[in-house]
């Protein structure tokens, strides 16, 4: 489920809502997942996350020197204007996998901590390593 978290100033916030299960799969590398995804999909749609609203004073004025293009309406396009507005196109292809390398796959460490805890030596059967 995904709802409008908050309208933010220059935002749209959202939170998203999602079911697993915890036993077959990793709730941490579940949302990374997630999020890699969204924001790789808004990039696709070729829209751009807002800077922070900022207020910037110049008391003495800024001066304005033109750059070279060509106007259409009120706004002068430059090579670099028009490529921003095309959607991006995934680096690599396994920037859509469901899983990154650094996920290492979506599934739950429980079977391999509970294997560890049973491998582990008892720890009655050391050394106090805290006395004095």
């Amino acid at each position: 489920m995904v709802l409008v978290d908050e309208l933010g100033p220059s935002t749209v916030n959202l939170r998203i809502y999602f079911w697993i299960n915890g036993h077959t799969h990793s709730q941490v590398k579940v949302r990374s997942s997630v999020i890699r995804l969204t924001k790789l999909a808004i990039e696709e749609a070729g829209l751009t996350m807002p800077d922070e609203s900022r207020e910037v004073i110049f008391p003495k004025g800024v001066p304005v020197h033109m750059i070279e293009g060509t106007k259409m309406g009120d706004t002068l396009t430059t090579p670099s204007t028009v490529a921003s507005a095309k959607p991006r196109q995934p680096t690599h292809p396994a920037d859509r996998s469901e899983s990154s390398s650094a996920e290492n796959g979506l599934e739950s460490e429980q079977g391999a901590l509970e294997e560890q805890a049973r491998n582990a030596r008892s720890p009655e059967s050391g050394a106090n390593l805290l006395e004095k």
